[in-house]
């Protein structure tokens, strides 16, 4: 029996721990920054502030007490507003997120809302949606248990009229480009006073002019809620396009004595009835190239779709004023481009020339008017530096009828979108000659050539020496193949092999340029001509440009010594040459070359003579020759039996291979030898006579030891 009496004691310790260990209430509350009184018409921003009230009301103690602030947290807030009829429109409808929110700390949300024109008056209820994660602690597994949680909270807002305002309620017109008509505005007066001496005036900008006549009208007082109808007159310039133009509608009226005004803006819809249309309107034109030439640089070569190019004196090519526009006889509507002087540099002086590129614009033309006859389409531009070549002739064009035309351009204009407008002249129905109205289209001149330089390798590219170029190219407009060109405005710098043809772009393309001696190492800049063909166009010109590094490593040889034996006036002697590689790149298969003047020459075969198997006088083959490795030839040399004595020339120059197996030769190194006075008595002579002395004493001692054996 007094075990029962304490069992509603260890029930009610079981129910507690088996609860929640937390007891928290998150609500929120939300206000409007500001008075909260909003106009119809009106498009702002509204800032909200947001505060977490959660509360705990469970139990306490330590363990509680240290996770409070995550017990009360509303973790993840997100908020979203939505559209009220007839009282808000959100126009930023995603949700915000405003991250972890702790209790008692506010948060600031801004929503972009408009309020109709015809908005209901009064206080507004406005909901706001919550969307936050609450944490709770689960004392049983001691651990925390995320739980997604949504609410719903309102806000107020109070609508009210301004003291004088007005709406446009509807816009009406038939406005066609190169006429005039009615522009038909409904006003209504949505203040809460009436609009005294009310005049209301149009304002436009071109194309669209209003008629000086007709650009007004008087309302005299307008009441409140009251409803007005007026009408304008404009013109609509010719050349202006279908779309919407802006306008302004200024009301002018007094209150309480003094002038006041008020703006509304509108738009004006502009129709072109046009015969023809334009789509598919597609475009390629790389940027020109300017180059500023030195005197001794050629540059001439032919490139098809450039003809005549010759750099600095390109003749016609570098005078941006022609006009690609053809001429149109009997159409005195479109002028003719005059051409301005270019002037002429000095020959002393360094010039400089532009490159153009050759592109192109394809275009569906369409015939949405009457049948035509006769039809040519004439391309051009604002702005001389871009030239058209061609006018395609179209002939017979029937309503509903599309023709797909071509026009080649010619460029002078940096990068950028340029405008441009294209002109029907065809033969209508009764024989007459007519035009179209201007179609205009955009071009895009592009910064970056159709085929790009993705690596530029230099190898061996040396100061007096000819060196390899290797690049690597992507191309960017499906090119089928290309014919490159490479251009030295660098005088120092000269392309022994200029042309390549490439139709794998994955392949490296290669050229050889040659580096004078005189060039200062480091990097220069040479131009890619690159003439290619599309599928919709053909003998396309682009400009890439190439940079190209000149290295300061170079082969350079010095002679340590020249000895020379026994050269005497109608005798064979030697001529020993000591050699070093004093530059910085290792040579291969090197052959020295002696030259000699009469009265020398070169006596017999060389070392290589019996490699190659014949006698090659004059040269003495080395081979390898690393840089401060030095080599010894040596030359039989045979002196004419008329040579005085005296110092003769000797000429010395070394052929090698570099690392890429090109053949090279070294400058000619000039010394000297020295031929001497033939002694009266040589080695030779002398060695003779020595041994015919010691022959006699030999001689002599024998036959002396022969008497005194007898």
């Amino acid at each position: 029996m007094r075990a029962l009496r304490f069992l509603p004691l260890v029930i009610l310790a079981v129910f507690i721990l088996i609860l929640p260990a937390t007891a928290t209430q998150i609500s929120f509350h939300v206000s409007v920054v500001g008075d909260g009184i909003l106009h119809p018409g009106d498009e702002i921003p509204l800032t909200l502030i947001i505060q977490n009230d959660a509360r705990y009301t469970g139990l306490f103690n330590e363990n509680i007490s240290e996770m409070l602030p995550m017990l009360t947290l509303a973790k993840n807030l997100r908020v979203e507003l939505d559209s009220v009829y007839g009282v808000v429109e959100v126009k930023n409808v995603d949700e915000q997120v405003l991250g972890d929110l702790p209790s008692g700390v506010p948060a600031r949300a801004v929503f972009l809302i408009k309020i109709p024109e015809d908005a209901r008056e009064g206080e507004h209820s406005i909901p706001l949606k919550l969307k936050y994660t609450r944490v709770e602690y689960d004392p049983i597994n001691q651990k925390l248990v995320y739980f997604d949680e949504r609410d719903l909270e309102y806000f107020k807002i109070s609508i009210k009229k301004k003291d004088y305002d007005f709406s446009i309620l509807s816009v009406s017109s038939d406005l066609v480009a190169g006429k005039e008509g009615l522009v038909e505005v409904k006003i209504k007066n949505i203040g809460l006073n009436t609009i005294e001496d009310a005049m209301v005036l149009l304002n436009c900008t071109p194309p669209i002019q209003p008629n000086p006549k007709a650009m007004s009208a008087f309302l005299g007082d307008l009441k409140s809620g009251e409803e007005r109808t007026i009408k304008f007159k404009v013109y609509v310039m010719s050349g202006a396009l279908n779309q919407t133009y802006p306008a302004n509608l200024m009301l002018n009226f007094k209150m309480h004595g003094r002038p006041m005004v008020l703006f509304k803006p509108l738009g004006l819809q502009v129709k072109a009835e046009d015969h023809f249309s334009l789509a598919n309107i597609e475009s390629f034109v790389s940027s020109p190239k300017t180059i500023r030439v030195s005197p001794s640089a050629s540059l001439s070569m032919s490139i098809p779709g450039l003809s005549g190019l010759s750099i600095p004196s390109m003749g016609n090519m570098g005078k941006p004023g022609m006009s690609g526009m053809p001429s149109l006889p009997s159409i005195p509507s479109i002028p003719s481009m005059p051409l301005p002087s270019t002037p002429s540099a000095p020959s002393s002086m360094s010039s400089v020339a532009t490159v153009p590129s050759r592109g192109y614009i394809s275009l569906t033309l369409t015939n949405v008017g009457e049948d035509v006859s006769d039809a040519y389409a004439f391309l051009s531009f604002d702005t001389p530096s871009i030239q058209v070549e061609n006018s395609p002739y179209i002939g017979e064009l029937g309503k509903g009828e599309s023709r797909e035309l071509t026009f080649y351009l010619r460029n002078f204009a940096p990068p950028g979108d340029y405008m441009g407008y294209l002109i029907v002249r065809y033969i209508n129905k009764l024989g007459d000659e007519e035009l179209s109205g201007k179609l205009y289209l955009k071009l895009h001149v592009s910064a970056e050539p159709a085929l790009k330089v993705l690596k530029s390798e230099t190898r061996e590219l040396i100061p007096g020496m000819t060196g390899e170029l290797i690049l690597n190219l992507e191309d960017s407009i499906d090119a089928s193949s290309a014919n490159l060109y490479l251009l030295s405005p660098e005088s120092g710098l000269k392309a022994v092999s200029s042309s390549a043809f490439v139709d794998d772009f994955s392949k490296d393309v290669r050229f050889r340029i040659s580096a004078d001696g005189d060039i200062v190492s480091g990097l220069y800049t040479l131009y890619l001509i690159e003439s290619f063909s599309t599928a919709k166009a053909k003998d396309l010109v682009s400009i890439a440009e190439v940079p190209v590094k000149v290295e300061s490593k170079s082969a350079y040889f010095e002679i340590v010594s020249i000895e020379s034996s026994e050269l005497y006036p109608d005798s064979t002697g030697y001529i020993t040459v000591k050699i070093r590689n004093s530059g910085t790149m290792d040579v291969q298969n090197a052959v020295l070359k002696l030259e000699l003047t009469p009265p020398l020459s070169v006596a017999g075969g060389s070392a290589i003579g019996g490699m190659i198997g014949q006698s090659q006088p004059g040269t003495y083959f080395i081979g390898k020759l690393k840089p401060g490795d030095t080599a010894i030839a040596k030359f039989r040399v045979e002196v004419d039996k008329d040579a005085g004595e005296g110092m003769f020339p000797v000429k010395i120059q070394l052929e090698y291979r570099d690392s890429q197996g090109y053949m090279h030769t070294s400058d000619e190194i000039t010394t000297s030898v020295e031929v001497k006075e033939k002694p009266a008595i040589t080695p030779l002579i002398g060695g003779a006579l020595v041994l015919a002395v010691i022959a006699l004493v030999i001689a002599a001692r024998f036959a002396r030891k022969r008497r005194s054996q007898k």
